[in-house]
């Protein structure tokens, strides 16, 4: 009889080691999520333009430093911004001499007369509209604790947005992906409880992802994915790990395109994944035996930056 067991090692390294490694991750941030903004109500200022530019750190340098020579206020988003395109970066206060970045700076046909403020206005419009659709669903909700904890996730979110908090354009898209997910479950017939306890856990989450912002912190996690010992049947020429936020995959694998996305991982080998911190994701492996398609069991992960752990998944089929 034969016994096939596959181990995907899925591994969070340690902030300490993060902020030790250059951008290994490819990066690719819609610069259009971006935008110069002016006034209290962060209208967009379309005098200037965006660029984005690599720049090698010398002695003495700070990212401050760095934005302002560029044009750049030093505000928290545009730390959230060199963070989000630079994905070894873990902490923007930690530069260190003869690292390169990508930073941004102000288009030079622009003219640089002035200071330039960073903002990400329909990221931080569309919060606002998914926080105020959540709260309203907080409200309908017969089930209590669900309309308690949907509620108190809802006024996080709402704060998230704030240029106070400086979150990423890709944090803010993926809270905001979260709180869709959950004002789905809430509607469904049996959804009350499983609403409040991702909720619940969602707040919890968020006010630790607004305090590494406001920090200057990274909110996404660079993870490695492994798969060892594999069945001898496993076409692993088709094998990928694929991975959705778990208000998506909760009901199962058929997480529809719009929201399932792959690892990074060659024949499920071995890959590199950013994932957000705090929001919890579910991780399963996709595999051919012949014709057939295999899938592993979905296991529920959510990755904090301060930990290192391994998670066992077996390459078994599932279903």
């Amino acid at each position: 009889m034969r016994v096939a067991v596959c181990l995907l090692c899925l591994v969070v390294p340690t902030l300490l080691a993060a902020q030790q490694r250059e951008a290994v991750f490819p990066s690719h941030v819609p610069l259009e999520r971006y935008r110069f903004v002016e006034g209290a109500n962060a209208d967009i200022d379309a005098s200037a333009a965006i660029r984005l530019n690599p720049y090698t750190v010398r002695s003495g340098d700070t990212l401050e430093a760095i934005l302002e020579a560029r044009g750049i206020q030093s505000s928290l988003r545009a730390r959230a911004l060199v963070l989000e395109v630079n994905p070894g970066l873990m902490d923007s206060n930690r530069i260190r001499e003869g690292m390169t970045l990508v930073v941004p700076e102000v288009d030079a046909a622009s003219g640089r007369d002035r200071q330039f403020a960073i903002g990400s206005p329909d990221s931080v419009r569309r919060t606002h509209e998914t926080a105020l659709a959540l709260s309203e669903r907080a409200r309908s909700v017969e089930n209590a604790q669900a309309s308690l904890a949907l509620g108190r996730f809802s006024s996080a979110l709402e704060r998230s947005a704030d240029l106070s908090v400086g979150m990423s354009a890709q944090a803010l898209s993926a809270w905001n992906d979260h709180a869709e997910a959950l004002a789905r479950i809430a509607a469904s017939p049996d959804g009350g409880l499983l609403a409040a306890e991702l909720a619940a856990e969602g707040a919890d989450g968020l006010e630790q992802t607004m305090a590494y912002a406001r920090s200057g912190q990274a909110t996404y996690i660079p993870v490695s994915v492994l798969a060892r010992d594999a069945p001898d049947q496993a076409n692993l020429a088709s094998c990928r790990i694929r991975y959705a936020y778990w208000g998506y995959a909760y009901r199962g694998h058929e997480v529809s395109s719009d929201h399932s996305m792959d690892f990074s991982a060659s024949a499920c080998s071995r890959g590199q994944q950013l994932l957000a911190a705090w929001i919890p994701h579910g991780i399963w492996a996709e595999w051919r035996e012949g014709p057939t398609l295999r899938r592993s069991a979905i296991k529920k992960v959510t990755v904090k930056p301060d930990l290192a752990w391994e998670i066992d998944l077996p390459l078994q089929p599932f279903e």
